[in-house]
């Protein structure tokens, strides 16, 4: 679901998730407060990261931020946690409360911003190659378009197009996708309420990325693809850097 429709995330569905694995997304959309900007951000997340957490159970268990490279979404940035469940994301919270970190990062977090934030559920469409770095560099080019549902169609229909379009990356035979990772996104709690459902794809660097689009541009699958998509949703599209703040232990 490269290129769905001309157009440019993040929140995320108050929604009956169907018997399959998911994940669950804290998502933090932000904008800086007056005199902040992104240094300030790598300052609070080298602050966050030189404190005692604990050894994190979760093997799903992770963070990270993402930058605007192409945006029309109106965030400076975005900072996404992520677990397992809905229990290993409580269990986390608690221990950030407990060891005393909340108390450290709630006005640092504060100081940075205002955010919007939800709780969202990802199932995943194809596992692919990113980054797995701790540091400044990028770990993935991060495209996401947020949809809402047109002519009556439902999730069951964004599943079905899902689908189509696995087969068609199959088909095309691209070894440029063999790197691509993608998800949908269910918003669950919390976001601004304005879309129904969220693609999330990731390339491990800016050339994949280009090399992916131009496949599926050029390949009359990618176009069955976006049509089957484009006869149910309407979508904005945008385009990130992604940075690991920390790697989840099932992406080493």
């Amino acid at each position: 679901m490269k290129k769905i429709i001309a157009g440019t995330l993040l929140s995320f569905l108050v929604c009956t998730v169907q018997a399959q694995e998911t994940d669950v997304l804290q998502l933090f959309a932000c904008n800086f407060a007056e005199g902040k900007n992104v240094e300030n951000l790598w300052e609070t997340i080298d602050t966050l990261k030189s404190l005692d957490s604990g050894a994190a159970s979760d093997e799903a268990a992770g963070s990270f931020i993402w930058l605007p490279f192409r945006s029309g979404m109106g965030y400076d940035y975005i900072w996404g946690i992520l677990n397992s469940d809905l229990k290993s994301m409580a269990r986390g919270e608690e221990a950030f409360v407990s060891s005393g970190n909340a108390r450290i990062m709630g006005p640092r977090f504060a100081a940075l911003g205002d955010c919007i934030s939800s709780i969202n559920l990802t199932e995943p469409i194809k596992t692919g190659v990113i980054g797995t770095g701790e540091d400044r560099n990028s770990d993935a080019v991060v495209e996401t378009f947020t949809c809402n549902h047109i002519n009556g169609a439902d999730m069951d229909d964004v599943r079905k197009a899902t689908d189509f379009w696995k087969t068609q990356i199959d088909k095309m035979g691209s070894a440029a996708f063999e790197s691509y990772d993608a998800v949908l996104m269910l918003p669950f709690r919390g976001g601004s309420g304005d879309w129904d459902w969220a693609w999330i794809g990731a390339s491990p660097n800016l050339m994949n990325f280009a090399e992916t689009s131009e496949d599926y541009l050029a390949s009359a699958g990618g176009a069955a693809a976006d049509a089957r998509f484009a006869a149910i949703s309407r979508c904005k599209s945008a385009l990130w850097q992604g940075y690991w703040i920390n790697t989840p232990a099932n992406r080493m």
